[in-house]
């Protein structure tokens, strides 16, 4: 969960994965009004205060663009901020944007709307071990653990897997992505320690599609999308660019040349479940409003299913009262002494968040085409404390947090070589095998492929350029 708590990203290493072109943001353009603008609802808390500290944050930590939906009752309150396309294409309300991990939600809806239908899917409960709806295909590194792992384990990450995420995503398809589990050790027992794992999400998602015998997308599509009326959200680019709405690119920062590179869009099917989903704030809070009042396609019981406290997975937060836990696709904590739910999401360098307090019929979702972590938590921050009232003296500065963190990641990156390798001697030994030999082409079963090439200028401009089988920040 990339929200509330410092989540460090190496933006020296994002640079170099993703070396594209670098282009330089100018002033935002100047579209109608209304163009960036949805509702003229009143919110005490989204005045012209709230909307010049997006702004400010925007521009203290390089987002390009952000779109942020308020929801109070029956009330919806958004705006679009910045560019989807650097320099040419703004944001708005009904801009997509990828929603990295909020899609797990999705998932476990979809199968808490198989496991009610027991007349027609009676294989399936919470309960029901992944084997033995998968067999053959689920197949995990221990025997006790293949044959126990339940529907439920996968979507609490409580399997016992580490993330893996150089893994999953680039092996072409589901199948060849449950067939990796095998080769991939595990961290823990099963239910011991909470491990986030987004292959089985994607894992879940291959599931819903082998019960329904339909595609992932097209079962969210007819079960949960449309009967919420959300009409721009999919789960390829490829659809979201064919619907003629604008879906906003990818950017890092690049703090040498002080200038955006763009991030290619992805479409990885076999990990969908995990975070491929694409849309808007707008119709984003169609679905955050369905489910901060419980109502259909979702059953009263798989409402409170999803959202059941199954494991904790932080004993505290900066900001929250008492632990953080996660359910079936949501974490939950208390806040202000009320319930509050969320989940957030980062893929390919775009992040998102949705959180509700459904006891104030409230929330919000917030999504930004960088990675942004140090503006979107005090984006998140400032809606709740503003919203509860909180007296100024009594929050977290969690910007200040960041800039010491910041501080701090430059002077440790700066030092780096020293630190990690303090021991080398000196003058060097010569290596037994000359470096280059160790240059070539490589494969493991579960991580499948993997390149390493030698750059010689690149170590010399402490740029950490490295070519893999890739990997997924999704969250």
């Amino acid at each position: 969960m990339p929200s509330m708590r410092l989540l460090l990203v190496s933006w020296a290493v994002l640079a170099g994965v993703c070396a594209q072109q670098q282009v330089p943001l100018g002033e935002p353009p100047s579209p109608a009004a209304d163009s960036l603008r949805y509702g003229n609802d009143h919110f005490s808390i989204a005045d012209s205060a709230f909307e010049q500290y997006v702004r400010d944050k925007m521009a203290r930590w390089h987002v390009p663009g952000l779109a942020i939906s308020i929801l109070d009752g029956n009330k919806t309150w958004a705006r679009g901020y910045g560019y989807a396309a650097v320099d040419s294409v703004p944001v708005t309300p009904s801009t997509l944007f990828y929603c990295g991990s909020m899609t797990k939600s999705l998932t476990a809806a979809a199968l808490s709307l198989l496991v009610d239908e027991s007349q027609n899917y009676s294989d399936i409960q919470w309960s029901t071990p992944v084997s033995s709806l998968l067999p053959g295909s689920f197949i995990l590194s221990d025997e006790w653990a293949t044959a126990h792992v339940t529907v439920g384990d996968a979507l609490c990450h409580r399997t016992g897997y580490p993330r893996h995420d150089y893994a999953g995503p680039f092996l072409n398809s589901s199948i060849n992505m449950l067939r990796s589990f095998r080769h991939l050790p595990m961290a823990n027992e099963p239910r011991v320690k909470w491990k986030y794992n987004n292959m089985m999400y994607g894992t879940m998602g291959y599931l819903v599609e082998t019960l329904t015998n339909t595609s992932l997308g097209d079962f969210f599509r007819h079960r949960l999308w449309q009967p919420m009326g959300m009409f721009d959200t999919y789960l390829h680019p490829d659809d979201a660019l064919a619907s003629g709405s604008s879906l906003a690119h990818p950017y890092y920062w690049n703090n040498d040349t002080q200038s955006f590179g763009e991030v290619p869009w992805r479409d990885e099917t076999n990990i969908a479940g995990a975070g491929m989903a694409i849309s808007s704030v707008l119709d984003w809070s169609r679905y955050l409003r369905h489910m901060i009042r419980e109502t259909g396609p979702i059953s009263k019981t798989g409402h409170h299913t999803v959202k059941f406290p199954y494991t904790v997975c932080e004993e505290r937060d900066e900001i929250f009262t008492g632990p953080i836990y996660y359910g079936y696709g949501w974490f939950g904590s208390v806040f202000q002494n009320e319930q509050v739910w969320w989940h957030s999401g980062l893929v390919d360098s775009m992040m998102s968040i949705m959180m509700m307090v459904p006891s104030r019929d409230f929330g919000f979702i917030i999504m930004l085409n960088s990675e942004g972590t140090p503006a979107l938590d005090s984006i998140i921050a400032k809606t709740m404390y503003d919203y509860f009232g909180v007296k100024q003296d009594q929050r977290v500065d969690l910007e200040a947090r960041w800039n010491e963190t910041w501080t701090n990641y430059e002077e440790r990156l700066g030092n780096c070589s020293a630190r990690i390798y303090a021991s080398l001697p000196s003058p060097p030994v010569s290596l037994a095998i000359p470096l280059g030999e160790f240059a070539g082409n490589y494969s493991h079963p579960g991580y499948g492929p993997l390149s390493v090439t030698l750059q010689l200028s690149s170590f010399a401009n402490h740029d950490r350029r490295w070519v893999s089988s890739g990997g997924s920040e999704d969250e």
